[in-house]
């Protein structure tokens, strides 16, 4: 508390250091999609497999021809995990290499916004600039828009202080949208 009884500014402070890591965009980007499984593309296996067993069922012959279409489902389920698979990984990519010509964040959240320094760029993002707040077991996630850059991902591993994680939920609920845990 400051002397005139109003809340201490630093108190509402956060303050965050980090390196992006690739694991940390791959959640950003799936809470923010609303794929709740990051690890989703483990199914793939399971598909592969129950593609595998129905085309061979299909090739038996007698009444079990009949069944021979249905192949084509899992089959078709394989293909689109693998496409969001690889359309994930190459964004996480693009993301990534993004990041690490960026080096070293150093990033402060108060009232006003996120500001951001890093080795070749600063800047502040009002909260006004921020749609939505999706809060992940190791991020925090403000959406600026839809498109594949427009966030700002804070790792909690990234905190300098502690308690810091609990003061940004605060000014996050009040000037953006929550969207919760994902």
């Amino acid at each position: 508390m400051s002397p005139d009884g109003g809340r201490d500014a630093s108190a509402q402070t956060v303050e965050w250091e980090f390196l992006v890591t690739e694991a940390e965009l791959i959640e950003a980007l799936c809470a923010r999609s609303g794929r709740a499984d990051p690890g989703a593309s483990r199914r793939i296996p399971v598909l592969f497999g129950l593609t595998l067993l129905l085309t061979a069922v299909a090739v038996v012959p007698g009444p079990l021809r009949a069944l021979a279409f249905l192949a084509s489902v899992p089959f078709g389920m394989l293909l689109g995990s693998l496409y969001e698979t690889l359309r994930l990984h190459r964004r996480v990519f693009a993301l990534h290499q993004w990041a690490q010509a960026q080096k070293q964040y150093a990033i402060r959240v108060d009232d006003t916004g996120v500001h951001a320094r890093t080795a070749v760029s600063s800047g502040t993002l009002h909260w006004a600039a921020f749609t939505r707040c999706q809060e992940t077991e190791n991020l925090f996630v403000l959406s600026v828009d839809d498109s594949m850059g427009g966030m700002c991902v804070l790792p909690k591993r990234g905190v300098r202080d502690a308690g810091g994680v609990e003061r940004l939920r605060e000014p996050a609920d009040r000037h953006v949208t929550p969207y919760g845990p994902s």
